[in-house]
């Protein structure tokens, strides 16, 4: 559970990539000192079959933000390495996902203008319309859940960066 005073990671990532990072930034990113042991301790609870649910949430998201900063750090070394659409099926699945819509436009250098109007693609929201309707009548499999888990946290993703660019601009720093 996030202690007060602690920031979550979603807000952590969203700080880093609203400063619009250079592409040696983005490729060196960590997570700063304190968000690592709090990972390292959930982790070591997972171990011990120790955490609660709300721990869980919190380890879930962690591991979300790890994927989608490595997806981020695999497309910026493609695209530094100049390598073409061939390769870039190393990492795309042939049915794309929120995650991966989400890294591929980061990796897009958008302008704040862009992160502000971005929307999922129009066959990932029609993806995400059909899991929704299948939640709501209880009839999702273990891997719909996670994949509707993953769109939801992709979205949250892109809502809270895009508030942080929204109060930037007003010049309220968080």
């Amino acid at each position: 559970m996030i202690q007060e005073g602690q920031r979550d990671v979603f807000a952590v990532i969203t700080d880093f990539l609203a400063e619009d990072p250079t592409d040696e930034e983005l490729l060196a990113y960590k997570l700063p000192d304190d968000l690592q042991k709090r990972v390292s301790h959930l982790l070591y609870l997972n171990r011990e079959s120790e955490l609660t649910f709300e721990q869980r949430h919190e380890l879930d998201d962690f591991v979300y933000a790890d994927n989608l900063i490595s997806l981020l750090k695999t497309k910026t070394r493609l695209r530094q390495s100049g390598k073409g659409r061939r390769d870039q099926a190393v990492i795309d699945t042939p049915a794309r996902n929120a995650p991966e819509s989400v890294a591929e436009f980061l990796t897009s250098d958008p302008t704040a203008d862009d992160l502000l109007a971005y929307m999922f693609p129009k066959d990932i929201q029609a993806r995400i319309h059909f899991l929704l309707d299948r939640n709501g009548e209880g009839e999702l499999t273990i891997l719909e859940e996670r994949e509707l888990d993953d769109c939801l946290r992709a979205n949250r993703f892109m809502a809270l960066l895009k508030v942080h660019i929204d109060l930037r601009r007003q010049g309220i720093e968080i």
